[in-house]
Parts: structure tokens; sequence; C-alpha cells
């Protein structure tokens, strides 16, 4: 991350690292970066937050900030050199835009890159499906972060996730990049991505369950976001049944109750679980496929 942020070609306004309770020597690490950051203009902060989860961290970082669009960035993340002088460009233009969706991918420990299948879509029904918008793939207007409420500190996983669901359903103006893939995420067992789900299984059930109470409480609750959200649900029941995980799958759908869809989509769900639960990969592009085409005939 810190070799990264040294070799932009130009500096972001400011740059807060926030210290969540680490116990290596990482924080004075990043307090001898900081004056290589301040010698070329940087407003750079090294921060301590007392309460542990990452949400915290970021909403204590983003909150004394003062810059107008703010972007998160992980101890285990790279950027391309010229992000920052694009970014700097993008922001001001004419008419600028409240939320900025970069492309973002994922290095694997064997060397692999992989990417998104599919392309960014503004409806939030297909964020809940497979999340576009991630902590990395997003510069966020300050004014919208704070009419959004920020990241919610109680989730401890998929918490990114969530924000991004909350931030399509404010309706903001959104400028999609897909020119280059701006943003590179280190996969590892310690890493915030993680490898597998089963051990986080509790942390997912709270998170879905937050989402289930954000749908059904918005003025405006479209009802492709429900569907949306039990074909995730059964793809990570079916994920957690690989995992050798039964009783996080069976507490997930215990949970959430397939009676508010109709026929056609409780039978999709038990065919994502069952194919996820054999070791199918692809599900997500599966449930995108079927949600894109119930999203045109609803607007026939």
């Amino acid at each position: 991350m810190l070799d990264s942020l040294s070799a932009q070609t130009i500096m972001p306004y400011e740059a807060i690292f926030v210290d969540n309770g680490s116990v290596d020597n990482s924080h004075n690490i990043v307090d001898a970066y900081i004056g290589k950051l301040q010698e070329r203009g940087c407003l750079a902060i090294n921060l301590t937050c007392s309460r542990q989860g990452a949400a915290a961290a970021r909403n204590a970082g983003w909150r004394i900030s003062r810059a107008e669009y703010i972007y998160f960035f992980d101890s285990d993340d790279r950027l391309s050199p010229n992000f920052f002088e694009w970014a700097n460009q993008k922001v001001n233009t004419c008419q600028p835009s409240e939320l900025y969706v970069i492309i973002s991918r994922i290095l694997l420990a064997n060397g692999k890159f992989i990417s998104r299948k599919h392309g960014f879509s503004p409806r939030a029904c297909f964020q809940i499906i497979s999340p576009y918008l991630t902590t990395q793939t997003m510069i966020i207007h300050r004014s919208l972060l704070e009419k959004v409420g920020g990241w919610n500190p109680a989730l401890k996983f998929w918490d990114d996730w969530e924000l991004g669901y909350r931030l399509l359903k404010a309706s903001p103006s959104i400028d999609y990049d897909k020119s280059h893939a701006w943003h590179s995420l280190f996969a590892h067992p310690d890493s915030i991505t993680g490898n597998g789900h089963a051990s986080r299984s509790v942390s997912i059930l709270r998170t879905l369950q937050q989402v289930e109470e954000l749908i059904n409480q918005h003025p405006r609750r479209d009802s492709l976001d429900l569907i949306a959200l039990h074909y995730r649900i059964h793809i990570m029941a079916g994920r957690l049944i690989y995992e050798s995980c039964p009783e996080g799958a069976s507490n997930l759908l215990k949970n959430f109750p397939l009676s508010p869809l109709s026929p056609l989509n409780k039978f999709t769900c038990h065919l994502l679980k069952q194919y996820t639960s054999h070791g199918g990969r692809g599900a997500w592009v599966i449930a995108w496929g079927m949600l894109k085409i119930q999203s045109i005939l609803h607007r026939k």
C-alpha cells in the first residue's frame, strides 16, 4: 500500500492512515512514510481508532478528512501510479459526479488476476447479486457519504457491499470508468478479503439481515432487490455446504423463508444452492442473468 501511494504521479490532497489495533510495527512504519508524503505536499495523518473493525476505522478516517471526495484504501491494495492524477482530472470537470466507479481486480496466490465478469449497473438489485461497489472501486463525494450515514460499524463482513447498496438507493449522479483497472487487491488468508466463508457465517448472516431491513424499510421498495437478496442467500448457503459448514447454511435459510417469492424464483434459489454446494462455479453470473431478464420484463 505505502509503496503504491508513494509512487503516484501526483499526491492526493490528504492521506489518513488509521491504526485499528495493530500489534506489530505498522504504526511506526506509517510514521516513517508520512514525512515523505508531506514533502510532496500531501497532508498525511496517522490516526488511532480504538473501536475494532474496518468500518469503524474508515468512519474515523473520513470524518476528520477535509477533502471533498473520499477514497478508501486498504493495506493489501495497490494502485496504478497515475490513479490520483486521473481522479483529479475527473472530479475537476464542469459537471462532477457524486460517485465515481472504477474497475478493480484481485491478485490470487497463484499470481493470476481475476475481475468481474460483468459491467457496473446503477440499479441496486445488481449490487446485491454481485457487488461492483466495493471498498476500492468507489470515489465518493463527502456529502453523499454524510447522506447515507457512512459505514455501518456493526457489520464485520461485507460492510462495503452493504454501503454500496445504500449509496445506490440514494440515487447519486454516477460516473463509471471502465477504461483501466486502476486498483489491484492481494487476496491472502490474513487479508480482509480472506479465502473462505465458513468461519464468517455469523457475520454474513448479520449483514444479510441488515440489507433485508433496508429493502423492507425503503419508501420505494424494489421487488427485484428482495429477489436478488434471496439469490445471494442461496448461493452463500450452497457455498457454506461446500465448505463443510452445513449448520451455517441451515441457519441462513431458516432466517430467510422463501414465501415472498414466485414459484420460478423459488426454483431458481434451490437450483443456485444445489449447484454451488457441489462446487459449481459462476453461480453469481447465472443469478445476474436471471435478474437481468426480470428487470427487462418489469420495464415492459
